[in-house]
């Protein structure tokens, strides 16, 4: 993928922007639903050779195709999602489900999510059956009529694969994966801009003297605590921007990130009209690197079982930013 001719400066350069890069296009199904799995991004700011820089993005673009194409986990298929956060919790066809399911194989009240708190207030989680069949989710599936619900536990509901998630700062979910749903089964690959060193920006950030706590409003009306960092301030297209810095932790350190929620000139046509994400590692004040080629799509552009926060008013860019991610058109 590189080219002999590679100078062992420029070798240098590129470790250090393939560690940032790594876990770059890992899928949005994340903590917070969604900023994707974590993205440290990259904070060295030096130059990076043109050609392996851009080859290394569309290795990582690659890489993030087979990841949404798999069989056991994609967020082209997670079709439905509902809080736990009160005692039952139903699933089923009906309209007033929680958890709403289709196919014939799946009956109005077909099962619930039980949250049972014990004396010594610790609370126990359990799924059962009330008016149709469980099975485990394994090889050979058995059929249960109740069992410990825990993040990561998968059921089978008709075709649905339901399992247990946690988002974060909002807490607890429950989640069904059909990988009959349309925006999977036809899945070709994602859609984005060509790679554009011009987009991977110097920026500079100025915290506010004390992170303020807000509650982030997401696309399904919910909300859930965040932090207003500071400020990373940088020059594009010949403009002075800034964007607000926010993060999951009232004190963040060396280990945390940076969420970006932005939406620019481009949203709603070339890119998905509610936001796009970016993340970088944290730095608590000083200069930063944007990677603009590295923003993604949040996965309720993908399809419907997610709930994903939405930009804070001063992050509506009125700049086109044509790098990253394009929308997907198969859900919008």
């Amino acid at each position: 993928m590189l080219r002999r001719s590679l100078t062992c400066s420029g070798l240098v350069t590129l470790i250090l922007l393939i560690a940032g890069l790594a876990t770059a296009c890992a899928g949005q199904e994340g903590r917070q639903d969604d900023p994707s799995s974590p993205d440290p991004g990259v904070v060295e700011l030096e130059d990076v050779d043109p050609e392996a820089y851009a080859a290394e993005i569309l290795a990582r673009r690659q890489e993030r195709d087979e990841q949404y194409a798999s069989p056991e986990w994609s967020p082209l298929a997670v079709v439905a999602v509902a809080r736990l956060d009160q005692e039952r919790t139903t699933i089923g066809s009906a309209d007033a489900a929680d958890l709403h399911l289709s196919g014939p194989d799946v009956a109005p009240r077909h099962a619930e999510v039980v949250r049972r708190e014990a004396a010594d207030g610790s609370v126990a989680v359990h799924v059962r059956a009330v008016e149709g069949e469980l099975w485990t989710d394994g090889d050979p599936a058995e059929q249960v009529s109740e069992m410990v619900f825990e993040r990561g536990t998968r059921v089978r509901i008709g075709k649905h694969i339901v399992y247990s998630d946690s988002l974060g700062t909002l807490g607890a979910v429950v989640r069904a994966l059909d990988f009959n749903a349309p925006a999977y089964t036809e899945f070709t690959g994602l859609d984005y801009f060509p790679p554009d060193p011009a987009y991977r920006i110097r920026a500079t950030v100025t915290p506010y003297e004390e992170p303020e706590e807000i509650k982030m409003i997401d696309t399904r009306g919910w909300e859930r605590p965040a932090w207003r960092y500071g400020e990373a301030a940088f020059t594009l297209h010949g403009e002075d921007l800034s964007l607000v810095l926010l993060t999951w932790v009232a004190e963040p350190g060396p280990d945390d990130q940076f969420f970006i929620a932005f939406t620019d000139a481009t949203s709603g046509e070339e890119t998905y009209p509610a936001c796009r994400y970016l993340q970088t590692g944290f730095v608590a004040a000083g200069p930063i690197l944007l990677d603009f080629n590295l923003a993604t799509n949040p996965s309720c552009a993908y399809n419907d079982g997610f709930a994903c926060p939405l930009p804070p008013r001063e992050n509506r860019l009125q700049v086109p930013i044509r790098a990253g991610e394009k929308i997907y058109p198969h859900h919008q």
